[in-house]
C-alpha cells in the first residue's frame, strides 16, 4: 500500500516535469594445515605464515559511435563546460535547476544522483539521453555507492559486494565475478563509465576509519585485483575510472584532510603499483583525489592541484597520457582552503582535463564562466582547454554509446526480479567470509535439536537468524536497536541480552566498527560472565577487531551494512563448517624421486572457510591472517591430475612417477554446494 503510495507520487513528478517541457519552462537538453593427521609433502610448497591453527588461541560490448574532434561549431564556453562531470540533484527525474544547468552549461560527464530503483534510473538515463549536448556525454555511476538501498518495504537494487570482499577472497575470480555483475548491471541501465574502483591501499594510519571499498593493504594484491576488475568492465563496452591517485585517501580523520604518508623512496611498490598496472594495461582515465601529498610536492596542496602528481608524476613518470579528473572541487577538503572555481582552474592549469563536482548549479556555472573570462583577458591560455577537450574526445570517440542506445525500463525492471545477481553475490561473500579467532574450538557450530545457539546484535539479526535456520531448529534473537542510533551498546540492552541467553551454549553477536568499541566489549564480557561462549561476526571494516579479542571465535564479513541477506547466508555456512574451502597457492616446486611413491594429502594445502584479512590493524591481526577449521564438513569431492594422464580421486593418494621432467598437478576440490575450486602445483621427478 504505502509503496504503491510512493510511486504514484514519483509518476506525479515525472508527469509536471514533462508539463514543464511542453511549456517551454525547462529545455531538456559506479584459504587447512593437516592438523589432524600426518603431514605429507604439499605442505612445504605453500605459504603458511599467517595461518593459525584450530588449536591456536557477459553481455555485449556498447555500440560505439564516432565523435568528432573540437571544432568552431563549440562556442568558448562549451568547451570549457566540457571538461566538466557534475553530479545531478533530481530525484526521480532531473529536476529544474538541473535541466537548467544542462541547457545553458552541457558538460562532459553527468554523475547520476543515488536512486532507489533499477527502472528509475533507465528513465533518468533516457530523459538525459534526448537532452542537446554539443558533445556526446558521459553518463556515470559508482556501482558501489549509487543503489540506495532500503527504499520502503524492500531492496530494488541486488546487493553489490564490496571490494574489501574481493580482497578478502584472495582470488582473482572474485574480481572477474564482480566486474560482470557491476557491467551487466551499467549496461541495463544505459550508464557509460564506472567511476570506480578505487586503487587506494587501506588505511595505514590507527586513527583511520578505514572503508569497504578498497582492495586491503597489499599492494600487489590490489594492483591484480584492480586490474583484472578493470579489464574485465572493458572487455564488457563499460568505461573504468581507476579512483584517488595517488594513493593515501584512506587515512583521513574527522578533522584532519586525507595524506599520503608513505616516504617518497616507497612509493613506487607501494601505492603507486596499483595504478602503475593500470596504466600498463591500459586504463583510459584516473581520477586524481584531493589528499594532500607533502612526500611528492613539498607546496603542500591537494593532488588534485598539483603539477607535480599530475604532470611529474602520473604523466612524465607513469606514461600515462590519457584522461586526468581531479576533484571534486565543491568538496569539504577544497572549499574549507580555497574558492571552489579559482580551485577548478587552477587544477586545469595543474595538469588536469576534466573537473569532478559533487553538484551541478550555479556554482559550476561561476566556474565556466570565470574560466572564460580569464582566456579573454589572457589570464589563462587557452591551449590548456583545448588541449584537454582533445584528450576527452579522442577517449569518447572508443567510449560512448549511439544515440539511439537507450535503456528501457521493462529490461531494468528484470534486474529487481531476477535471483542470479544476488547468487553471484553469495557465491562471492562466501569466498571472502574470514575466521581470525577460534579458541577452543567454538567453531563450527554443531548441529541438535536443542536451543542451543542464539542471535544479538545491532544489524542483520533477522537476517542471520533466517540463514541458520537452514541448519538448526530454532534460533533466538535479541536485536540492540538503540546501538545503531546512539553509536554505543548501553548497559539497559546488555542486561536485556543477558538476561534472555538462559539455556544457550552460544551467543552470535554481530557488531560493526561504528559502535564505540567500549560497549561491544562489555557486551562480550557480561555474556561470557553468564556462560555461554561468544562468537562475534565483525560487519563491515574491521577496524575494532583488535578490541574484540575477549570473544570466543571472530568472523568478519566486508559487506555493505544496508544489504546483508547474501552476506549472512554465507556467515551461517562458515558457521556450521560449510564454509567455502581455499587452495594455498604454491610457493615452490614439488619434487619427487623417480620410481619412488609419495604421499600426498589435500588437507595440507586446503582450507576453510577460505577468506583471509586483507588489511592490516595491530599484531595479530595482520593481513594475510588465516584461521581455519576441520573441512570435513565442506568438502565433498577431491580429484587429483597428475600431469601424466593419472588421474586420482580422494582426500589421500600416493603417486609414483615413472619418467623424470616437469609436471603440472592439478587438485580440484567440490565443495557442499557443488561449487569448484582449483589449484596447480609444479612439480619436478628427478
Amino acid at each position: 500500500m504505502n509503496k504503491s503510495k510512493t510511486l504514484t507520487q514519483k509518476n506525479a513528478n515525472v508527469t509536471f516535469v514533462a508539463l514543464l517541457f511542453l511549456l517551454g519552462i525547462v529545455i531538456f537538453p559506479c584459504v587447512l594445515g593437516n592438523a589432524y593427521g600426518e603431514s605429507s609433502g604439499l605442505s612445504s610448497v605453500v605459504d603458511k605464515s599467517h595461518v593459525v591453527s584450530p588449536e591456536t588461541p557477459p553481455p555485449q560490448p556498447a555500440e560505439k559511435v564516432e565523435t568528432a574532434p573540437p571544432s568552431a561549431t563549440l562556442t568558448l564556453r562549451e568547451k570549457v563546460a566540457q571538461l566538466m562531470i557534475v553530479t545531478l540533484q533530481g530525484d526521480p527525474l532531473p529536476d529544474s535547476q538541473d535541466l537548467l544547468f544542462l541547457s545553458q552549461y552541457p558538460p562532459g560527464g553527468i554523475v547520476l544522483p543515488r536512486l532507489s530503483q533499477p527502472r528509475m534510473t533507465a528513465r533518468y538515463v533516457a530523459t538525459l539521453r534526448g537532452i542537446k549536448n554539443p558533445s556526446r556525454v558521459w553518463i556515470a555511476a559508482n556501482m558501489h555507492t549509487f543503489p540506495k538501498y532500503n527504499w520502503g518495504p524492500e531492496n530494488y537494487f541486488p546487493p553489490i559486494p564490496s571490494l574489501l570482499s574481493v580482497a578478502a577472497s584472495n582470488d582473482n575470480s572474485a574480481a572477474n565475478a564482480l566486474g560482470i555483475v557491476i557491467a551487466e548491471l551499467m549496461n541495463t541501465l544505459g550508464l557509460d563509465v564506472h567511476l570506480g574502483p578505487t586503487l587506494e591501499l587501506a588505511p595505514t594510519l590507527p586513527e583511520s576509519k578505514g572503508n569497504i571499498q578498497c582492495l586491503g593493504s597489499v599492494p600487489q594484491f590490489a594492483a591484480d585485483a584492480g586490474c583484472a576488475l578493470i579489464a574485465t568492465l572493458s572487455s564488457h563496452g563499460i568505461l573504468p575510472v581507476p579512483l584517488g591517485f595517488p594513493g593515501g585517501g584512506y587515512n583521513k580523520t574527522p578533522k584532519q584532510p586525507a595524506v599520503l604518508s608513505t616516504p617518497r623512496p616507497l612509493l613506487e611498490e607501494h601505492d603507486l603499483l596499483p595504478y602503475r598496472k593500470a596504466i600498463e594495461q591500459g586504463v583510459a582515465i584516473i581520477h586524481v583525489s584531493n589528499t594532500l601529498v607533502p612526500t611528492i610536492d613539498p607546496a603542500n596542496v591537494p593532488a588534485s592541484l598539483s603539477r607535480p602528481v599530475m604532470v611529474d608524476l602520473l604523466r612524465n613518470q607513469l606514461g600515462f597520457q590519457g584522461v586526468v579528473i581531479a576533484g571534486p572541487m565543491d568538496d569539504e577538503d577544497i572549499t574549507r582552503y580555497r574558492d571552489a572555481s579559482a580551485a577548478a582552474r587552477a587544477a586545469l592549469e595543474a595538469g588536469a582535463d576534466m573537473i569532478l563536482w559533487n553538484s551541478a548549479g550555479q556554482r559550476v556555472m561561476k566556474t565556466i564562466d570565470q574560466i572564460v573570462m580569464a582566456i579573454q583577458r589572457g589570464e589563462l591560455d587557452q591551449d590548456i582547454v583545448e588541449s584537454a577537450l582533445r584528450r576527452v574526445q579522442q577517449v569518447k570517440q572508443d567510449h560512448t554509446r549511439a544515440a539511439t542506445d537507450l535503456p528501457k525500463a521493462t529490461q531494468a525492471e528484470k534486474i529487481e526480479k531476477t535471483s542470479k545477481y544476488s547468487d553471484a553475490a553469495y557465491k562471492i561473500e562466501r569466498k571472502s567470509i574470514t575466521l581470525v579467532q577460534n579458541r577452543n574450538n567454538a567453531l563450527p557450530l554443531q548441529k541438535t535439536k536443542a536451543i542451543t545457539v542464539g542471535i544479538c546484535g545491532v544489524i542483520g539479526v533477522s537476517e542471520l537468524q533466517s540463514a541458520l535456520e537452514r541448519y538448526l531448529k530454532k534460533v533466538p534473537v535479541q536485536p540492540i536497536t538503540t546501538a545503531k542510533h546512539g553509536g554505543d551498546i548501553y548497559d539497559f540492552e546488555i542486561d536485556r541480552v543477558t538476561r534472555g541467553i538462559q539455556g544457550a551454549g552460544t551467543i552470535i553477536c554481530i557488531l560493526t566498527s561504528d559502535i564505540r568499541p567500549a560497549g561491544q566489549t562489555r557486551l562480550i564480557n557480561a555474556i561470557k560472565m553468564k556462560g555461554p561462549r561468544v562468537v562475534v561476526v565483525l560487519v563491515g571494516y574491521p577496524s575494532s577487531l583488535p578490541q574484540l579479542q575477549t570473544a570466543d571465535a571472530i568472523v568478519l564479513a566486508y559487506c555493505n551494512p544496508d544489504a546483508l541477506e547474501e552476506s549472512m547466508r554465507a556467515v551461517a555456512d562458515v558457521l556450521m563448517g560449510e564454509g567455502a574451502p581455499g587452495i594455498f597457492q604454491p610457493v615452490r616446486e614439488l619434487h619427487f624421486q623417480l620410481g619412488v611413491p609419495q604421499k600426498l594429502n589435500a588437507l595440507d594445502v586446503i582450507r576453510v572457510p577460505s577468506g583471509r584479512l586483507p588489511v592490516n590493524l595491530e599484531p595479530p591481526f595482520v593481513a594475510g591472517l588465516v584461521v581455519q577449521y576441520d573441512p570435513s564438513k565442506a568438502v565433498k569431492k577431491v580429484e587429483w591430475d597428475f600431469g601424466d594422464k593419472e588421474r586420482m580421486k580422494g582426500v589421500e593418494v600416493e603417486k609414483v612417477y615413472n619418467a623424470p621432467g616437469s609436471y603440472i598437478i592439478t587438485l580440484t576440490l567440490i565443495d557442499s554446494k557443488n561449487d569448484t575450486v582449483q589449484q596447480t602445483f609444479p612439480a619436478i621427478v628427478e
